[in-house]
């Protein structure tokens, strides 16, 4: 029995390393991918941020419309 606890602990202290491993790379993913959605963010906020407020600041909505229309155009055209 004794040997048997040995190799569970072995086990345990293997899994606690993977384990500290993983949520190590989950973080450090999370703040890569952080970092891109902020520049994404940036960079739709120069091109469209002026346009949205315009749009949600207007009851109408043939101008939510207009922007929506222009905003899929643009997802639609393959970046260069």
């Amino acid at each position: 029995m004794g040997g048997r606890a040995v190799g569970s602990r072995k086990a345990r202290l293997l899994l606690g390393l993977a384990a500290a491993i993983s949520a190590a790379a989950c973080f450090a993913l999370a703040e890569a991918r952080s970092a891109e959605a902020n520049q994404a963010e940036k960079i739709f906020e120069s091109l469209y941020g002026d346009q949205v407020r315009a749009a949600q600041a207007t009851r109408e909505p043939d101008d939510d419309l207009a922007l929506a229309a222009k905003l899929l155009g643009a997802a639609a055209i393959p970046p260069e």
